[in-house]
């Protein structure tokens, strides 16, 4: 069963919401909830953070929505130039 925990709450969309998934086996994703760049009712893009010998992001957001994703990254102990990978799916 994966363990989930909330590192910081966002809105009710779940916008600027940072998550912690961990395996059984201890492995974990993070997951930042990037905020759209307009208007809408969808909610966030969440963009997961794999973090390993490189750091990798999947989904990382709209057009617009960097300053958002920067600030996730940042409260996750990360700046946006040591990414080195992006997967957009």
């Amino acid at each position: 069963m994966l363990e989930t925990e909330i590192l910081k709450k966002g809105d009710d969309s779940g916008n600027g919401t940072l998550i912690k998934y961990t395996s059984p086996a201890g492995a974990a994703i993070k997951a930042i909830g990037v905020p759209q760049s307009w208007k809408t009712t969808l909610g966030p893009t969440w963009c997961y953070v794999i973090e390993g010998d490189d750091l990798t992001l999947i989904d990382p957001g709209c057009f617009g929505s960097v300053s958002y994703l920067e600030e996730g990254l940042e409260q996750l102990g990360h700046s946006l130039t040591s990414v080195d990978r992006v997967v957009v799916s």
